[in-house]
């Protein structure tokens, strides 16, 4: 991993059942990325709510879960 380059290793070799915790691990990671907050950390965080919680609902579960940010991450 290159300097530039930051992964979030929270959930290493879980994945969250819950979207609550699936929040704050991003909410965590956003803020060291972005301490300042802003709309655009309150949309990620939504995301990520929904694409967690959509996949306990409909899919069973989630099977990976991951954050990265790197040159030409946004």
């Amino acid at each position: 991993m290159s300097s530039s380059e930051e992964e979030c290793g929270a959930l290493a070799g879980a994945s969250p059942q819950l979207a609550e915790r699936a929040r704050d691990v991003t909410r965590g990671f956003l803020m060291v990325l972005a301490p300042e907050g802003g709309p655009e950390v309150e949309a990620v965080l939504l995301v990520v709510s929904e694409l967690v919680a959509n996949a306990i609902q409909h899919a069973g579960g989630v099977i990976g879960f991951g954050l990265k940010s790197g040159e030409g991450s946004r």
